[in-house]
């Protein structure tokens, strides 16, 4: 009876410390998030251009403090357009959903005044003719695909992306910040045991952490 009854002490210890962790991270997820509004004036009508992967010339103007800079991606570019272009999509809705103080503009509304893809479109021109005050950006480092399934990768997913938002007026970039993730498992990281959940305990493509990513960035923005 007293050797079994340890694991069994061990086990409610484990559940405790489970139901403690969701306890501290459900309080501290409904703080409200300090936001510095005088960055951006609202209400602001914005757009969010197709992701991009990171290039020698777009680099230049990024601040990304993570050491590893290596651009790495498991599509090739005519693949990956498609891909950012999505991810523009998913952080148009997120804005729309949760953002009262944000006005977006579809892309497909663009090409549809325009009568021609996005590509062809001069950004100046959008700016004009739907009255842009902030153009939202999504640059990418790393967008590396799991290898294996849903319930079993032999390698996770990895996301590395800097968002800005800058000033149609000025030019300059008033907000901007870098996410990079790699999934991990719950044993490997208890603090994770949020996202464990929320994500129904499987592992994610690159495109569905991703839009994970996104969802958090828009409750953040300024």
């Amino acid at each position: 009876m007293i050797t079994a009854s340890i694991p069994y002490k061990n086990s409610l210890k484990i559940l405790l410390l489970i139901f403690l962790l969701i306890f501290f991270f459900s309080c501290s997820h409904k703080k409200d998030i300090k936001r510095d509004t005088a960055l951006v004036k609202k209400p602001a009508k914005v757009i969010v251009m197709p992701f991009k992967k990171i290039t020698s010339s777009l680099e230049k103007d990024i601040k990304c403090n993570i050491s590893d800079k290596s651009v790495v991606c498991s599509y090739p570019d005519t693949t990956f357009k498609q891909i950012g272009r999505q991810l523009a999509t998913d952080f148009y809705y997120a804005l729309k959903n949760k953002r009262k103080d944000y006005h977006p503009v579809m892309l497909d509304t663009v090409e549809r005044a325009f009568n021609t893809p996005l590509k062809n479109i001069p950004i100046f021109e959008i700016v004009k003719r739907f009255k842009i005050d902030y153009i939202i950006e999504g640059f990418v480092y790393k967008f590396v695909e799991r290898e294996g399934s849903e319930f079993s990768v032999k390698k996770p997913a990895t996301v590395h992306f800097v968002i800005s938002v800058r000033d149609t007026n000025t030019g300059d970039v008033v907000w901007q910040r870098e996410y990079l993730e790699t999934q991990q498992e719950l044993s490997k990281n208890l603090l994770n045991i949020l996202n464990f959940f929320k994500r129904k305990a499987k592992w994610l493509t690159a495109l569905e952490l991703s839009e994970m990513e996104i969802d958090k960035i828009v409750t953040e923005l300024p």
